[in-house]
């Protein structure tokens, strides 16, 4: 499962990042290929592809200091209107005591968020308990997206023909429900799977 959530929620999360408050946003994911291909629509939709070396960071929760975290929120754009921040997988923090401090580090860092409009704020987490307040902390107008993984082979096949016509692969009759049937429900090994096809054709 893979989620976000955000701090504001305007018409269009991706594109319109100028409503008080667009701070934080959380995925947590199964699915790779969903989880990528929704985080690189946010760093297009904020940054729109200007001074991303600048503006756009990618922090992991593991061996992460508190002050670092906050320093990294803290900074202001350069020549832009938003700065991305992508924290991966508190959640997955080895050590309890240092899991529940960066916990607190990151509870402070979402309520300080709130009131600024620059700093787009990323948690990205396979998986996080509803139960802990810094994942509470993601309320009001806020989004959460979830990106599951598919259950089943069968799941897959509207995307093995969706995949296919993007790439360019004339599939024939039934050939995606093999493909399907034989990689199972993974779509980044099915993506791969139909590149080679491409490369093939």
């Amino acid at each position: 499962m893979c989620w976000w959530l955000l701090a504001s929620q305007p018409s269009d999360p991706f594109l319109d990042p100028h409503h008080r408050g667009f701070a934080h946003t959380r995925p947590a994911g199964g699915e790779p290929l969903l989880r990528d291909q929704g985080l690189a629509a946010l760093s297009q939709g904020i940054l729109g592809g200007a001074a991303d070396e600048f503006n756009l960071e990618r922090l992991d929760a593991e061996g992460l200091s508190p002050s670092l975290l906050h320093e990294s929120l803290q900074t202001l754009p350069w020549m832009a209107s938003h700065r991305l921040v992508i924290l991966r997988e508190p959640d997955q923090i080895k050590h309890k005591d240092s899991r529940e401090s960066f916990f607190e580090a990151l509870l402070e860092a979402l309520e300080r968020l709130v009131d600024q409009t620059e700093t787009v704020f990323v948690v990205s987490a396979t998986s996080a308990d509803s139960r802990l307040r810094w994942v509470k902390a993601f309320k009001g107008p806020a989004v959460r997206v979830d990106c599951n993984a598919l259950k089943n082979a069968r799941d897959a096949i509207p995307f093995v023909e969706a995949e296919a016509r993007r790439q360019g692969v004339e599939l024939e009759s039934g050939v995606a429900r093999e493909l399907a049937e034989r990689t199972g429900p993974r779509l980044l090994v099915l993506q791969g799977e139909i590149a080679k096809a491409a490369l093939l054709a």
